[in-house]
């Protein structure tokens, strides 16, 4: 398999413009083990307006053609310069824009402002990630209050933006998709989109000091199941569960040696890349080629001394590459222009070039799990009730105010 890293070839950015969010999703990889903990191994920072401009010249945006905010760690909402970010690129005249985010955070008045600049873009498109009403949205999205949520999105929605709700499907919100959906259409957004939830199996919300607080349970209909989880997720029994023990565990390559943890089937798969003509670039700067390879770079700042290492093995595995090619500095938009990194060849080095080997000898891992076998996501936009018809066809998207 051969994919370019090229700039020429490069169109779609995959950004995270800030690693702060004020949720604590027990699922989201910026917490320790569903705490309210944030990685030690991550930065907390944001790009400013300027920041932007330097990492992404206009002589490389001006082949871009769309743009999507989203990110593993941060809400793009949380960015102090989101405003200006966004003023920028509506004056440059880029194509296309996605922004995902909890929308439980600042004030409805720059909302609006984005609402104004998004009705002006006929393939901008924000995207709301609400998961329940009033009384369960929290639930799931811890911190996130629904004051703010519904504050936020009316002043949004106002001005004619383009819109969508994304509703991730729990036993606790189930019962309340249709009441959602009217609540959308109430609300002035433009599409519905029910999510089989990739942490639909029960996952343990901890407080801070590692304690079991409650469930979040997989829906109870089968039809809001994602069936990626059937086989990987049983629920536990979290009093037998020692929280200190797991999170001292240590992963080192003599006690957690690569050929016991290597999956045989990640030798064999055909990797075929799910986002072509992307990359991606996280809060601190770093070029990756996707968000799933970037999720263990916070982790590989957590590679101790004596070799110990809180992770699996495909961050593990990233760490000693990524050290092999000359370090994540090679990788970093603080050192290096987007420009050079992309013409050194480090992400081919790092990945496609080898995709056809084993892992042993370099495959990735994190790209035979996402890219190569059946993934979480394959059954996420598939509810029958999804009203985005970009979901269910290869065609793009395409409503009343254009296509996005």
């Amino acid at each position: 398999m051969t994919y370019s890293f090229d700039k020429e070839d490069v169109k779609h950015l995959h950004l995270e413009i800030s690693s702060l969010c004020n949720a604590a999703c027990m699922s989201c990889p910026r917490f320790f083990r569903n705490t309210p903990w944030t990685r030690p191994g991550l930065e907390i920072t944001y790009w400013t307006l300027e920041d932007f401009k330097t990492y992404l010249p206009l002589s490389f945006l001006s082949g871009i053609r769309s743009i999507n905010m989203c990110g593993n760690h941060g809400d793009p909402g949380t960015c102090k310069d989101l405003l200006p970010i966004v003023q920028y690129l509506d004056s440059i005249g880029l194509q296309q824009l996605r922004i995902h985010t909890n929308v439980g955070m600042k004030q409805p008045e720059m909302w609006s402002e984005l609402g104004k600049i998004f009705a002006k873009n006929d393939l901008w498109l924000m995207i709301f990630s609400v998961d329940g009403l009033e009384d369960t949205n929290h639930i799931y999205r811890r911190n996130v209050k629904w004051n703010k949520v519904e504050a936020n999105i009316k002043a949004y929605t106002q001005h004619g933006g383009m819109s969508q709700w994304d509703y991730l499907i729990f036993q606790h919100n189930e019962h309340q998709i249709e009441e959602a959906r009217q609540c959308s259409k109430e609300w002035g957004i433009d599409m519905f989109v029910p999510k089989k939830a990739i942490a639909s199996g029960d996952r343990s919300a901890r407080d801070k000091d590692g304690k079991h607080e409650y469930f979040v349970h997989p829906p109870s209909d089968e039809n809001n199941k994602n069936n990626f989880n059937d086989s990987v997720f049983v629920k536990r029994d979290v009093s037998k569960i020692d929280y200190k023990e797991i999170v001292d565990r240590p992963i080192n390559e003599n006690a957690y040696p690569g050929k016991l943890v290597i999956d045989e089937e990640w030798d064999k798969v055909e990797i075929i890349p799910r986002c072509e003509q992307e990359i991606y670039i996280d809060a601190s700067g770093n070029v990756m080629p996707c968000c799933w390879s970037a999720i263990s770079l916070p982790m590989m700042n957590e590679m101790k001394k004596d070799g110990s290492f809180h992770g699996f093995f495909e961050h593990y595995q990233m760490d000693k590459r990524i050290k092999e090619v000359g370090g994540l500095d090679k990788l970093s938009l603080r050192v290096n222009s987007i420009h050079d990194v992309l013409d050194s060849g480090v992400l081919k080095d790092l990945f496609s070039d080898h995709w056809d080997k084993t892992t042993e000898c370099g495959k990735m891992a994190i790209c035979s799990k996402t890219c190569g076998q059946k993934n979480v996501l394959d059954d996420i936009y598939t509810h029958e009730g999804n009203e985005n018809p970009y979901y269910h066809s290869k065609t793009k998207l395409k409503v009343n105010k254009g296509v996005a």
